[in-house]
């Protein structure tokens, strides 16, 4: 259970829910520049798309940190690699279109990777379908952890509840966005919980 309480994970999981909540406020200062023409207000945009891609990686990091045992476990070992797989796919898309977005990826790159690399999937969907794939990883990992007792339950229902938001992503609908502030609220509370957490073995040595 070490790998589900370790302060690694604890420091990784509050770093991406901070990441979220920063790029919530980019995004917002970015409108108000759009809707009120302030162009200098614009880089808020570009700052919420690197903040976005930079999140997502991250999160896959954390997806090859929570991959289960193998002993007694093949099965749930089998599950997250392929769900860990899909959601770095997932992160491939959320880059390039966040690249795209952001004014840091030329036209010429894209249709590069597009038409001589052979990744017509990845630079077909956007940033809500790749948010999307990862948002399937968050509910699996959290009904794992919920069977598991490993996390809090209200924390392991949260974290469902918005990697279920995130997947929304896949049938295009915008308001899986909304999954991503689920999500900060997610890392900060479980990073906070392991960070405060005491293993059995812990307190009994400390008795």
């Amino acid at each position: 259970m070490h790998r589900f309480t370790s302060k690694a994970l604890a420091w990784l999981s509050m770093t991406i829910g901070i990441l979220i909540a920063i790029s919530a406020v980019f995004l917002l200062i970015f409108y108000i520049g759009y809707f009120t023409q302030i162009e200098w207000l614009y880089v808020f945009g570009t700052s919420n798309d690197v903040l976005n891609l930079t999140t997502s990686i991250l999160t896959c990091i954390m997806a090859i940190m929570l991959l289960p045992s193998p002993r007694r476990q093949s099965l749930w070992l089998i599950a997250f690699l392929i769900l860990t797989a899909t959601a770095w796919v997932g992160a491939v898309i959320v880059i390039v279109d966040s690249l795209m977005m952001g004014g840091l990826m030329s036209n010429l790159t894209f249709n590069t990777l597009r038409l001589n690399y052979g990744l017509g999937f990845i630079t077909n969907h956007d940033i809500h379908f790749g948010g999307g794939l990862i948002g399937l990883w968050l509910m699996v990992v959290n009904i794992y952890t919920y069977t598991k007792d490993h996390w809090p339950r209200n924390i392991t229902i949260l974290g469902f509840l918005s990697g279920a938001v995130l997947s929304l992503g896949l049938l295009g609908w915008e308001v899986s966005t909304l999954g991503s502030l689920g999500q900060m609220v997610w890392g900060i509370r479980l990073g906070r919980w392991i960070l405060g957490y005491t293993s059995p073995d812990e307190a009994i040595a400390s008795a």
